[in-house]
């Protein structure tokens, strides 16, 4: 495990990113913590624990370097039976350093594939979106499997219909709907059933959707209802 400090805050206020890899399937996760303080820490962490878990996985050893941030955490992980063990940086670093170079290109390629600029703050969301990439393909640890099959026992619930970055009419809640139609005076069945977003990747959270950024500013799970012109149109 690692942590890193993002450039600018992410929506919902997180500061930090971890990047968690699971040394014997090759999975990596890429989580939003709201601080470097312990606590802060181990919320974020123990949602990638709790997937494993939930998967009949039990999460023996954790590594990191020696940032005082994870000293706290010893006693907090050994409470639940987890060991946490740290190295020099120099040595974690060697260690981490493939995984977080081969996500780095993809987050890169993506980027670059978009045709407007992703804001910084929504950086985080490239990363979680190439992770998820990494792990439903088979790699050196994993093959002829993939990290997602043997972390999750099955395959991905939902299929990969678009390009990161891409915008697609997805469907408008009914509260929402209702609000818009008493701003406007109209009738709820007069409001769009559809809104534009933009597809930001997945969520474990929510295995059936897909991530979108919404014209309000939010990241919420949605369905597809069909592409925007000009991304081959899909209903």
């Amino acid at each position: 495990m690692d942590i890193h400090k993002l450039p600018v805050k992410s929506p919902g206020g997180f500061t930090h990113e971890l990047t968690v890899v699971d040394e014997k399937s090759g999975r990596i996760d890429v989580v939003a913590c709201k601080s470097s303080l312990s606590t802060d820490i181990y919320t974020a962490l123990w949602g990638v624990i709790k997937l494993y878990n939930e998967a009949r996985f039990v999460v023996q050893h954790i590594h990191v370097d020696a940032e005082n941030c994870y000293k706290p955490l010893q006693a907090t992980l050994g409470s639940i039976g987890i060991s946490l063990t740290a190295s020099t940086p120099e040595q974690h670093a060697q260690r981490v350093e493939r995984y977080v170079q081969t996500l780095d290109n993809r987050v890169t390629a993506a980027l670059q594939s978009m045709n407007f600029e992703l804001p910084a703050q929504y950086i985080i969301y490239a990363k979680q979106h190439a992770a998820h990439m990494m792990n439903i393909m088979p790699n050196s640890r994993s093959f002829p499997s993939s990290a997602h099959i043997l972390t999750r026992h099955s395959k991905p619930h939902i299929p990969i219909l678009l390009q990161f970055g891409a915008t697609a009419m997805v469907r408008m809640g009914k509260d929402k709907r209702t609000s818009i139609a008493s701003s406007r005076s109209i009738h709820a069945q007069h409001v769009p059933k559809s809104e534009l977003g933009v597809f930001l990747g997945f969520s474990d959270l929510f295995p059936t959707s897909y991530m979108f950024f919404l014209g309000n500013g939010k990241v919420v799970p949605r369905h597809i209802r069909h592409h925007s012109a000009g991304r081959g149109g899909h209903r």
